[in-house]
C-alpha cells in the first residue's frame, strides 16, 4: 500500500483489517530517509508505528537506506541501492524517541494518546 504525504497514516486504518485477514505478519514502512532530520516526518512514523501497535496483531519493521542514494525509496530503487530492515520493538522505538528529543527539544507524544 502505498499512501500520499506522511501525515496521511491513519488512511492505514481502512486496511489493517483486510491485510490480517489476508494473513499479514509484518508491516514494511517506508518513509523518506529524512525522518532522522525532520521532526515532522519522524513523528508520523513513530505515531504509525503505534497505531499499528495498538490497533493489530502485525509486527511493524522499518525500511531504511543511505540517503545519498536518494530521499525516497523510488529513488533508491531505481538506483539499484540496498534497503535495509529492522523490526521496531521497545529499544527501536526509545531510539526514535531520543532521536525526537534531539531534533525538537522536546519528548514525542504520540496524536492517539490526546
Amino acid at each position: 500500500l502505498s499512501f500520499p504525504g506522511v501525515s496521511s497514516f491513519m488512511m492505514l486504518m481502512d486496511h489493517i483489517d483486510f491485510l490480517e485477514e489476508k494473513g499479514t505478519k509484518i508491516l514494511v514502512v517506508l518513509f523518506d530517509a529524512d525522518f532522522k532530520t525532520n521532526h515532522h516526518v519522524l513523528a508520523a512514523l513513530m505515531n504509525l508505528c503505534t497505531l499499528i501497535e495498538n490497533t493489530s496483531t502485525m509486527s511493524v519493521a522499518i525500511g531504511t537506506w543511505d540517503s545519498t542514494g536518494g530521499k525516497g525509496v523510488d529513488d533508491v530503487l531505481l538506483k539499484g541501492g540496498k534497503i535495509s530492515y529492522k523490526l521496531i520493538d521497545h529499544t527501536v522505538m526509545d531510539g526514535l524517541n531520543k532521536l525526537y528529543l534531539k531534533l525538537t527539544g522536546n519528548d514525542f507524544v504520540s496524536v492517539l494518546s490526546r
